[in-house]
């Protein structure tokens, strides 16, 4: 049996069970350095070499006819696995920086199964004088406390806690003195009804205190353990007879020096003039888990704003803000309202409203679950076939130490079913407290984060919310994948959350975006999601073409910019270290960004309201660099149109009887 251990001596072939299929390594720079890396990965599976063997007592239940024949066959040797890595990696590392990495590991048993079936329990059978018993034999391989280690590089250290999850399986992560453990609380397949593989992923954070550069930084493979259990069965006349043998494994690397990663590191001064942040990832085998495999990706950002400070004017504004160009129903309360197809709020004296804001001053029980599932599942065993539990019986459930996790197969839609109805209670119940209390003021619901909002949620919210809001901030490319494919229920994020505007019909308030840059001089290294553009001129023409976007649908009603200063270089109080501000923290404006914020801030009710600005991007006398795909995602129409995208595409302007053109950027 190859895999796991249980074979005799001799040569083994490449088993599918322990599969690293991607690592992902970010590195966030400070701004003393930049470390040019060099990263290295084979376009081939690396063959990890482990040596196994039982590492504790042996275990028999059953019956002694079948448990006692195979104990020889299943733990009787040390043997020797080759364990196939295959490696996606990217490290861009700064002396004294944070590592922020990631693994995904697939667990595949039903080929382990098999092979213990076909080569160990057979021949074992027929060698007890049983040969009749052998063709209608099977195997249930049961694993738990299933850890992997992968150690730290040289002179790394841990910093904050690892996290883990595995769809279809609960799994936890920790620091050893060595470096990073995941554990997969409980596998098992049976070669009468082989089960699902199952992929763990693991991130953690190091500080890299390594040696100066040059040097090599690389990621190894370490120990693996786990508890095994392997259930022998025949038909005895007809009848099912089981005996069972169990024991812990341990598992080291032949070479633990074998490397899944690794890079060269030299130090070069900061300049403004660098390129802008990429992200390139060599190529190893494909990834079944969300996680591009093969990924290249250059950033390049538009080096400066297109649009004149004096190319937009507002005719008047009212004491709320609100453009007095038009005039509708004076309600006295805001209130929102679809004017030529477009969604607007309307503020209190009847003038269309466009929220633009800088935001962020800083200053248990399953009752309800055990009922509902109770209510889904005519029994407590039909449950059992849709998820991973710990629980017995409907009671045991009920206890909030109790883990459950959903299977891929109905469990899924059990999910969403279940996350569907919290968020209708949710919704509902706040919507009628502010109602009762308030019945005149808009209900704009909570802050969704865009990536991670699924349809679900979002259902429940249109049936509730006045406006709907949304932190949207533009994440690294390589980020875009994995998070779209974590939950089948989220949404694509682009063409200004059209996908999301269809499904609500509700005005949509952006509530929370920014971007940062690497010239303010601030470490920029949390959160690790967000792409860091190298200046100011970046940061203002990134800050144009989100708006621009903004303006160009027919269901966003304003966005609220994070924030006012800049936050503390050593982190404020959840790490957070960017540059965000519109000042820093000395309240020194960062002028670039505050001016194209005013531009388009009288650009909005001037775009809304009446003919798009003259840009300069026609006449300039050289042209703007394209930016990334994501920003053209951003600012490009989708083919997912919005609720009224095809209506707005032909309906008049405030004051003419011809839609006035769409306003680019």
């Amino acid at each position: 049996m190859s895999g796991i251990g249980w074979v005799r001596p001799g040569p083994v072939p490449p088993s599918r069970w322990y599969r690293a299929v991607a690592v992902v390594v970010a590195v966030l720079a400070a701004a003393i350095g930049v470390v040019v890396a060099a990263p290295t990965s084979s376009a081939e599976p690396v063959v990890v070499t482990q040596s196994c063997g039982v590492s504790g007592p042996v275990t028999e239940r059953g019956s002694i006819l079948i448990s006692t024949p195979m104990v020889p066959q299943i733990t009787g040797a040390t043997l020797t696995v080759d364990v196939p890595v295959s490696v996606t990696s990217t490290v861009e590392v700064n002396p004294g920086g944070v590592l922020v990495l990631a693994a995904s590991v697939e667990v595949d048993l039903d080929p382990v199964a098999q092979e213990v079936l076909d080569q160990r329990v057979r021949p074992g059978v027929v060698a007890a004088g049983y040969p009749t018993l052998a063709p209608g034999a099977w195997v249930e391989l049961d694993l738990s406390e299933i850890s992997m280690r992968f150690p730290h590089p040289d002179g790394a250290a841990p910093l904050g806690s690892p996290t883990a999850s595995a769809p279809g399986a609960s799994a936890s992560a920790g620091w050893s003195p060595e470096g990073v453990v995941v554990t997969i609380e409980h596998l098992a397949t049976d070669t009468r009804a082989p089960a699902d593989a199952v992929t763990a992923t693991v991130a953690w954070q190091l500080v890299d205190g390594g040696a100066p550069a040059p040097r090599s930084l690389g990621v190894h493979p370490g120990a693996l353990t786990f508890t095994a259990e392997v259930t022998v069965g025949v038909l005895f006349y007809g009848a099912p007879v089981t005996g069972e043998v169990g024991a812990p494994w341990s598992c080291s690397p032949v070479d633990p020096e074998v490397s899944l990663a690794s890079t060269d590191v030299v130090v070069e001064p900061v300049s403004s003039t660098t390129s802008a942040p990429s992200s390139t990832s060599s190529t190893g085998s494909s990834s079944t888990t969300g996680v591009p495999a093969s990924s290249t990706t250059t950033s390049t950002w538009p080096s400066s704003t297109t649009i004149p400070p004096a190319s937009c004017t507002v005719g008047g504004v009212d004491r709320f803000g609100g453009s007095t160009e038009r005039s509708l129903e004076a309600t006295g309360f805001f209130r929102t309202e679809r004017i030529d197809g477009r969604w607007w709020l309307v503020d209190p004296d009847g003038h269309p409203f466009f929220s633009q804001g800088i935001n962020h001053v800083t200053a248990t029980g399953k009752v309800a679950l055990v009922e509902f599932l109770r209510g889904r599942y005519p029994t407590f065993a039909a449950f059992e076939a849709d998820v991973s539990t710990s629980a017995t019986d409907w009671t045991s459930l009920a206890d909030p130490s109790t883990a459950t996790t959903w299977t891929a197969s109905g469990g899924g839609a059990t999910r969403s079913a279940w996350v569907g109805l919290v968020a209708k209670r949710y919704f509902s119940v706040t919507a009628d407290a502010i109602r009762d209390a308030d019945p005149n003021h808009l209900f704009l619901g909570p802050r969704f984060l865009s990536q991670t909002t699924g349809r679900p949620v979002l259902e429940a919210a249109a049936r509730y919310v006045d406006v709907a809001s949304f932190n949207l901030y533009e994440l690294r490319p390589e980020l875009i994948a994995p998070l779209r494919n974590a939950d089948p229920t989220y949404l694509p994020v682009d063409g200004g959350l059209a996908a999301q505007a269809a499904i609500l019909d509700r005005p949509i308030l952006i509530s929370e975006w920014s971007y940062r840059a690497a010239d303010s001089g601030l470490p920029n290294t949390w959160p690790p999601l967000f792409p860091t553009l190298d200046t100011q001129d970046q940061r203002a023409a990134a800050y144009e073409r989100f708006v621009s976007t903004l303006l160009s649908t027919d269901w966003v009603v304003g966005h609220h910019w994070f924030e006012h200063a800049d936050e503390p270089a050593a982190g404020r109080s959840d790490g957070e270290d960017s540059n965000f501000g519109l000042v820093d923290e000395d309240d020194d404006v960062y002028q670039e960004v505050v001016d194209v914020s005013r531009t388009m801030h009288d650009c909005a009710y001037a775009r809304l309201l009446g003919a798009p600005p003259v840009t300069t991007a026609t006449t300039a006398t050289t042209a703007t660099t394209a930016t990334t795909a994501t920003v053209e995602a951003l600012v490009t129409t989708t083919s997912v149109e919005g609720p009224s995208a095809a209506a707005a595409a032909s309906s008049p302007g405030p004051s003419s009887t011809v839609a006035p053109p769409r306003f680019t950027g």
